[in-house]
């Protein structure tokens, strides 16, 4: 009688896979040699990990990014608020392709944000929730194609 251990295609990759504990350094290893470092985030960073509300402020120091989402009629802008700035503090503008948020507690106090669409100047909405401020700004509809003549010198 065979022994199904012997039909098993990665028994000789996977040594020690009945010690749980080697898992993590086994990913590691393979997601090492199998990735190019410079694509390979760091996955495993044992201080990004949130242990309590101890490190709750470094990590929104550390995560303070913004996201910008482009839809059909809108572009909407995200970004994350520190629990202790109040955001009628905060002034925001924007051109037709950036948005800056003036008040942040950043190095030169204001945060300029690229749009990715060209948005029309009216009509723009800022919600606060959740420690989220979301700002829907619309799209501009004018896509006329002007034609450009061409001189020989």
């Amino acid at each position: 009688m065979n022994n199904w251990k012997d039909f098993n295609p990665f028994n000789k990759d996977t040594p020690n896979m009945n010690d749980f504990s080697s898992i993590e350094d086994y990913i590691k290893q393979v997601l090492s040699q199998s990735m190019p470092s410079s694509l390979l985030p760091n996955l495993f960073n044992e201080s990004e990990k949130n242990d309590g509300n101890d490190h709750k402020e470094n990590n929104y120091k550390q995560r303070r990014d913004y996201q910008v989402f482009e839809l059909h009629y809108f572009v909407i802008v995200r970004i994350e608020i520190e629990p202790h700035i109040d955001v009628n503090d905060l002034k925001i503008y924007h051109t037709s392709n950036q948005l800056t948020i003036e008040g942040l507690p950043d190095k030169n106090g204001k945060k300029v944000i690229p749009l990715p669409a060209i948005v029309h100047h009216k009509g723009t909405k800022a919600i606060f929730k959740d420690n989220i401020l979301e700002i829907s700004i619309p799209k501009r509809k004018d896509n006329r194609l002007t034609q450009i003549d061409v001189q020989k010198n």
